[in-house]
């Protein structure tokens, strides 16, 4: 009877001090884990079983979230774009941040820390690719917007220049073309297109000298005046450069068109007012 008693005994000190291993632990933590626990190998398996699904569960509530996240950060990428001022100022670190708001707001929604952690390094991960591809619009955005003021500071350019007196007109001419000139040298184009921005403005300031002179000489360029072909191909603000791209070819233009009117006049043909 004294030797049932040392057997049960014995039993229940081992059963009492068990070899607690982290596996062992997980293993009492899982929903299963009692009815598993004492198994030996069985139970070992039966555990990375259960963790390998956990860990393909994890995975796979990762992946939809993220696939979730993607579309959402496209779909605000897309109406960025749309709604973006000229320039796009600050367009990417505003969509960035975006980024980053979703995935906080999308982890805190996943059921376990192993889904949070699969998520985050998936978008984390994809970060740089999607602000690479932000900044890459954001720059051919600037790129547009910058060739467009120097469009419009041609137009104003000109616009001051046929509103100048005869006697500035030379001074102002060459004020804006330097000034233009500095602007343009910061500018990072490749040369063909910095040259059509310097001919486009060249030709706007040279049209508008032209109208200037029309209007404060009318006298210089009437029909039978004998001065008023030499004086419409030479206004009054006096280029520094005898051709300048279009510009030389619009003085001609205009040229030819007083000589064809004074023709007209001597062979008794009909002459249209209008002289542009």
């Amino acid at each position: 009877m004294a030797i049932q008693i040392q057997g049960y005994q014995q039993r229940t000190d081992l059963g009492s001090a068990p070899d607690v291993s982290p596996s062992q632990t997980q293993m009492r933590n899982t929903g299963v884990g009692e009815a598993i626990q004492g198994l030996g190998e069985a139970g070992m398996k039966a555990l990375a079983t259960m963790q390998r699904l956990k860990n393909e569960d994890a995975s796979s509530n990762a992946g939809l979230a993220v696939s979730e996240s993607n579309l959402a950060m496209e779909e605000a990428f897309q109406r960025g774009k749309e709604q973006a001022q000229p320039g796009a100022a600050g367009f990417t670190p505003n969509l960035l941040k975006a980024y980053d708001d979703e995935i906080e707001k999308k982890a805190a929604k996943l059921p376990d820390e192993l889904t949070r952690k699969a998520y985050r390094d998936r978008m984390n991960a994809g970060r740089d690719n999607f602000g690479a591809r932000s900044l890459a619009w954001e720059a051919q955005e600037r790129g547009r917007n910058r060739i467009d003021q120097f469009s419009k500071t041609a137009d104003n350019d000109a616009s001051a220049l046929f509103a100048t007196d005869s006697a500035s007109r030379g001074v102002v001419y060459s004020q804006q073309k330097d000034q233009f000139e500095q602007a343009l040298e910061v500018l990072e184009l490749e040369p063909a297109a910095k040259e059509k921005l310097r001919e486009e403005a060249a030709n706007k300031r040279s049209y508008a000298a032209i109208q200037g002179d029309l209007r404060d000489r009318p006298s210089a360029y009437k029909i039978g005046s004998s001065t008023a072909a030499a004086e419409a191909t030479t206004p009054t603000c006096a280029q520094p450069r005898a051709a300048e791209g279009t510009a030389a070819a619009t003085r001609r233009a205009l040229s030819a068109r007083i000589s064809s009117r004074r023709e007209r006049g001597r062979r008794g043909l009909p002459v249209i007012p209008s002289l542009v």
